[in-house]
């Protein structure tokens, strides 16, 4: 039996939520424009009139109750070993930029550490399901990222801290692809005289360690150096192992580029044990220029990046996202070279 409007009542509903994916907004934004609200910019509330007409849906007074309940909280997944989250200068400074954004607009951070993959979108499930965040700020992105289906199916938002692999529905905040600090650095390895370097990077499900790796290589290329690559696990004796390898081989590098400045801290350990002098014998250079860079023995050079700032710009970008306005404009943070101590002339053959 059709029912007064017409509608047959074995057609599924359609819910605020549907809308709310198809007009790229939260359910938050879906209610504001339908109950009367002016913090909508009129691009905004365009494309999700749109999407209702389109959908033909018609909000009900419950279901504007249940998407206006914002809770003012975003959340952070972090699959990390959790000893090694207080020595990680990322996860410290993303932290930093974040609560800087959300502080001034009153909003919260919900932050989980996780230890496997299954747990990981175990908790991004429960988190969305329960609606205890608006949305959430992405970080360690994977090719078809499964967590990107749960968040978007949830209805909520999300923004990903770095560039993510293509195919991600929701906007990113990244560094300058360009990296300019490493094509820096890595001309001047090759005017100190290096002709063979080393690279050890993290593992390449990660879009991060793969494009890292890409600039490594296009830079190196373009310095003129021949590269040897060795692209393992973060983890502590996984980085020293490595590092260990490329300095055994016939073909020497007299300098080891490395992912982060953590990894490249362990590096200089392993080949300090394994009786290379830094940089006497072998140069190293880290990226992201850690606090601890300037204070580790010798002072570790590195590529620069404003992480702070990124995470900054991401938490005020989820912020407009989840309120249905304007994405604000964010410059994408650049990088430079900090040369320091570990980096010298090649060694002369002997």
């Amino acid at each position: 039996m059709a029912d007064p409007s017409g509608t047959s009542a074995a057609e599924p509903k359609v819910t605020i939520r549907q809308v709310a994916v198809l007009a790229g907004v939260s359910p938050s934004a879906v209610s504001h424009v339908f109950n009367g609200r002016s913090d909508i910019a009129p691009a905004t509330k365009e494309r999700i009139l749109a999407a209702a007409a389109e959908l033909n849906w018609r909000p009900a007074a419950a279901a504007l109750a249940l998407a206006a309940a914002r809770t003012r909280t975003f959340g952070y997944v972090v699959l990390r070993d959790p000893d090694l989250v207080r020595g990680d200068p990322f996860f410290v400074d993303v932290i930093s930029g974040v609560q800087r954004a959300l502080a001034e607009g009153h909003y919260n951070l919900l932050v989980r550490l996780v230890s496997t993959r299954e747990e990981e979108l175990d908790t991004y499930r429960k988190l969305s399901q329960a609606r205890q965040v608006d949305g959430f700020l992405l970080v360690d992105h994977r090719a078809e990222d499964p967590r990107y289906r749960i968040i978007a199916e949830a209805g909520l938002s999300g923004v990903a801290i770095g560039r993510p692999f293509p195919g991600c529905p929701f906007p990113a905040v990244t560094a300058d692809p360009a990296d300019a600090g490493m094509t820096e650095a890595l001309r001047e390895l090759a005017r100190l005289g290096h002709r063979s370097i080393g690279y050890v990077g993290g593992p390449e499900e990660f879009a991060s360690a793969r494009f890292r790796r890409e600039r490594v290589e296009q830079a190196a290329a373009e310095a003129g150096l021949v590269l040897l690559t060795r692209s393992d696990r973060t983890e502590r004796e996984a980085v020293a192992e490595a590092t260990r390898a490329l300095l055994s081989g016939e073909s020497r590098p007299t300098a080891i580029v490395y992912s982060n400045d953590l990894m490249a801290m362990w590096g200089m350990a392993a080949a300090e044990d394994a009786g290379f002098r830094v940089p006497q014998d072998l140069s190293v250079l880290g990226h992201d220029d850690a606090p601890f860079a300037g204070f580790t023995r010798p002072s570790l050079a590195s590529v620069h990046v404003d992480v702070s700032a990124l995470a900054d710009a991401a938490a005020r970008t989820l912020i407009a996202v989840t309120a249905g306005e304007p994405v604000p404009p964010s410059a994408t943070a650049g990088s430079r070279f900090e040369r320091r101590d570990s980096i010298a002339e090649a060694p002369r053959p002997s």
